[in-house]
């Protein structure tokens, strides 16, 4: 799931917003099994300029770019003064083994959204897309339960990129 959520943001099309559990279904035996995903009609399609700053965003967390990347994504995006919640959203040095909870996500897009709105910062249009797609995949990976290891999915759907 995570995979699929780091390729929808990398590739250059649409990004579909509902990723809860109930939209995926398994097929095939046990030895041959599949995952088919019942996309609803819930999509969008980022501007150039707010994809490229989210990739840089997640490639500077979770991937090689560099820290510079990763600050000049924060300020495109207008979330320089909330980093440090972004960071802890992002698992923190809990990179490989984070855990994901909808109460946490809620919390957390509240404190970015009172928290810029203090600071009289502008956060991209695309963001309420962005947190739409982040709260149904939380919504799935907390019904799936467990830990994931973040980084290595941002690693498997970023390998196959041109560089």
């Amino acid at each position: 799931m995570l995979e699929l959520f780091f390729h929808q943001i990398y590739a250059e099309d649409p990004m579909f917003l509902d990723l809860r559990r109930n939209h995926f279904h398994c097929t095939g035996s046990s030895s041959e099994s599949g995952h088919v995903f019942q996309a609803t009609p819930l999509f969008c399609d980022w501007s150039s300029e707010f994809r490229a700053a989210i990739r840089e965003l997640y490639s500077g967390f979770y991937g090689s770019a560099t820290d510079n990347d990763y600050r000049r994504a924060l300020r495109s995006l207008g979330i320089e003064t909330v980093a440090d919640v972004f960071e802890a959203a992002f698992g923190g040095e809990r990179k490989t083994a984070a855990r994901f909870q909808l109460a946490d996500f809620r919390v957390t897009f509240h404190e970015v959204f009172t928290r810029c709105l203090e600071a009289r910062a502008t956060l991209h249009p695309d963001f309420l897309t962005l947190g739409i797609a982040i709260a149904t995949l939380y919504d799935h990976l907390e019904v799936d339960g467990g830990t994931y290891d973040v980084a290595a999915c941002h690693a498997r759907a970023t390998a196959a990129l041109p560089h």
